[in-house]
């Protein structure tokens, strides 16, 4: 009867386990080796090494670094790919901040002020190496 009470919808109230968990003593997740980097840092004898420890992973050894990497963040529940942080929107806000700028510049130009002029052109060429950095990002 206490039984009864503790398990509520299939988990135990006391030890957050599930029915199948207290029957297989397997608690859901891997138990496997530690990762102490990220995946990408790993060499792909390294990845062979961790995914044969796993043990439900399949066909290891005629696997890829990428494949060995997507297969390990699955059985670790690591999201396989991150979340866009960054909007298209900024990009092209840049991209029109840039355009401004450089007609700016060749006003400076043409007026024969060169230091402003020259300040104007290392700022665009932030904002072009920012822009480069989000796409990259983005893809």
């Amino acid at each position: 009867m206490s039984d009864e009470k503790t398990i509520e919808h299939g988990v135990d109230e006391v030890t957050g386990e599930t029915a199948d968990e207290k029957v297989t003593g397997q608690t859901g997740k891997p138990s496997g080796p530690a990762l102490d980097k990220p995946l990408e840092k790993y060499t792909v004898k390294e990845l062979k090494e961790i995914a044969l420890a796993l043990g439900t992973i399949q066909g290891v050894s005629a696997m890829k670094k990428q494949e060995l990497i997507d297969v390990i963040k699955t059985e670790y529940g690591i999201p396989l790919k991150k979340e866009r942080s960054t909007d298209v929107v900024t990009i092209i806000d840049i991209k029109n901040k840039l355009r401004s700028l450089k007609k700016e510049m060749a006003s400076m130009h043409e007026a024969g002020q060169r230091v402003p002029a020259m300040r104007l052109r290392k700022k665009i060429s932030r904002l072009k190496k920012k822009t480069r950095r989000m796409a990259r990002q983005l893809a």
